[in-house]
């Protein structure tokens, strides 16, 4: 992939953009870039399937051609490099390079000068911090600098009931929820330095069904919904014992839904209520005595999820029950290339999930056969 290509991707061409604000604000030519899920929804929880992948690979070829520099990544085992949130910088002789690449004026506009000019005279903000927030320009349509840092003069007053930053930002800014979705760590680390608590992230929704004992059998998280529905319903005898959660989505998220602050559980209506403190306890306690599984589609985003959950539930192994007829018929020469799906066109190979199982037979297989199987095409 070169440069003009992996410009096109949103993920890629915003991190340039970021890259560029900051280089015409500070004049810091070296001030790096962190990729955590704030500024890079795609890592987050809002990521669709795959698109963290494809985003990263983008940001890796623009590294490759020479326009950012991205600052050496200690992985973890099952962990993928993005999920270490690493510091991306801008080369200083590639700037003209890069700013032409996605259009950027390079010329200082009035905007970004108003913007510093403000943030330096905002006397609501200590002074040791106001460059951390003129080194963030915070640019809403076409409204003016002093317009957007009133809004953030209102995120530090102490006056703001909101408990949630998306409550918060749709407080400060004309009813905007995601106002600050990229700005979520600044604006807790400038609430901190003002003495105020810090703004949470939504919690995830996790849809949990508990049957009597569910713990000495384990917990399956599913990755669809109508699996889900039918193993609740009972119509997949192997899980039958089990408790089972819904875990769509969980890719990028996975390490806030063991925290009660970042999670909250629902259960289904026909769910053993004589278990929900048994569940809530252990689920929420880090420990790691309870068999966990997962199963989802046989594709490289679904595993994505597995490896991700692992982060977590350090001993997840992909649920061999409802991976084994996937892979069979896999291997059988059915399932779909993955241009028939246009939510899986973009799906990059996984080096690896920590998982035995998942490593030795389902990663293989789906490298020999290019294509993929939902989950939905095992009935029982």
């Amino acid at each position: 992939m070169n440069a003009e290509v992996a410009a096109e991707n949103p993920g890629a061409r915003r991190l340039l953009t970021a890259l560029l604000e900051r280089y015409l604000a500070s004049g810091d030519k070296g001030r790096p870039v962190r990729l955590d899920d704030r500024r890079m929804p795609e890592f987050g929880p809002q990521g669709r399937p795959g698109e963290a992948d494809t985003t990263w690979q983008s940001i890796k070829s623009l590294e490759n051609a020479g326009l950012i520099r991205i600052d050496p990544i200690r992985t973890k085992p099952g962990m993928a490099a993005y999920e270490m949130q690493p510091l991306v910088r801008l080369v200083p002789t590639e700037v003209a390079r890069a700013a032409e690449l996605i259009g950027f004026a390079l010329d200082k506009d009035p905007w970004i000068k108003e913007w510093i000019s403000g943030c330096s005279s905002a006397s609501w903000l200590p002074e040791e911090h106001r460059e951390t927030l003129s080194c963030r320009p915070h640019r809403i349509g076409k409204r003016p600098p002093a317009d957007v840092l009133e809004g953030w003069g209102r995120l530090l007053n102490g006056a703001m009931k909101a408990t949630y930053v998306r409550e918060a930002a749709a407080d400060a800014f004309w009813g905007l929820s995601k106002a600050l979705d990229d700005r979520f760590q600044l604006v807790n680390q400038l609430r901190e330095c003002m003495g105020l608590a810090p703004l949470l992230e939504m919690p995830i929704i996790l849809n949990v069904h508990l049957v009597s004992e569910g713990l000495k059998a384990g917990i399956l998280f599913i990755e669809n919904q109508s699996t889900f529905e039918a193993a609740r319903r009972g119509r997949i005898p192997d899980a039958k014992g089990m408790h089972l959660a819904y875990s769509s989505g969980f890719k990028a998220s996975a390490f806030r839904v063991r925290n009660m602050q970042t999670a909250s559980l629902y259960l289904s209506d026909a769910s053993a209520i004589s278990e929900t403190d048994r569940f809530r306890e252990w689920f929420f306690s880090r420990r790691q005595d309870v068999p966990t599984y997962f199963w989802g589609d046989l594709d490289y985003s679904a595993l994505s999820i597995l490896r991700s959950l692992r982060t977590v539930f350090r001993e997840m192994k992909a649920w061999v029950p409802g991976y084994a007829p996937l892979l069979r018929a896999l291997l059988n020469g059915q399932g779909h290339l993955p241009e028939e799906d246009v939510r899986k066109g973009e799906q990059r190979p996984l080096d690896a999930t920590g998982c035995a199982y998942a490593d030795a037979e389902l990663l293989p297989a789906l490298g020999t056969a290019g294509r993929y199987i939902d989950q939905e095409a095992v009935f029982y």
